[in-house]
């Protein structure tokens, strides 16, 4: 039986992978980013085949370095390491430049979405702006989860960035209203245009996977 460990298990897409691996082992600690980081000492306890890193620091987190960039690298120096990174890999900014960084072992590449976090919670509790401008041809949570038990399966190699067929930012909010029944508006936001990177593998559209979680 392959032995899987989840970092990060309490948020977003962590949430969604314990779904998925119902047998995975939480890692109960957080990253401090020092030399004898507690992360790796849990780690260690349970000597997982495979670890799937679910930890992430946002935008100016004190430890957004430590988390993003070091830790990732840190587990994969020892054990078989599935990455989340995302599509703003090549951005300006510090978020962007610590998840390039941390890219190594598997990487999952793409933006995720999923209705209990981010962007699809706020338009669930209220108006919310989209984008018309800018494409996004990203994926939920759930079917990341999925892409990470491929990769376990050993259908991948060690870059997959996923995607779903390419709509709006704006589009996205309006889909995932429809679909869930939300009350809340999409209203428009111009902004400049963003293109979205092409994935090396094409999910189904945005809408069925979120059907996925009616």
């Amino acid at each position: 039986m392959v032995t899987i460990a989840v970092t990060g298990y309490r948020g977003m897409l962590g949430r969604r992978v314990m779904e998925r691996f119902p047998d995975a082992v939480p890692v109960a600690v957080r990253s401090d980013g020092t030399l004898h980081d507690p992360i790796r000492d849990a780690i260690e306890a349970i000597d997982p085949d495979w670890v799937i890193n679910c930890a992430g620091a946002t935008e100016h987190e004190p430890d957004t370095w430590a988390v993003n960039a070091v830790l990732p690298h840190r587990i994969a120096h020892r054990w078989r390491l599935i990455q989340p990174s995302t599509d703003h890999v090549a951005d300006d900014t510090e978020y962007a430049r610590s998840k390039a960084l941390g890219e190594c072992g598997h990487v999952i590449r793409c933006a995720i979405v999923d209705p209990d976090g981010g962007t699809l919670a706020r338009a669930r509790k209220q108006d919310t702006y989209g984008q018309p401008q800018r494409e996004w041809n990203g994926i939920t949570a759930k079917a990341w989860a999925d892409v990470a038990a491929d990769v376990i399966a050993g259908h991948h190699g060690l870059l997959v960035i996923p995607g779903s067929p390419t709509i709006t930012h704006y589009g996205l909010l309006q889909t995932a209203r429809r679909v869930f029944g939300w009350h809340t508006r999409t209203l428009t936001e111009t902004t400049s245009d963003w293109t979205a990177a092409a994935p090396t593998l094409l999910l189904p559209p945005i809408e069925e996977q979120l059907r996925a979680y009616l």
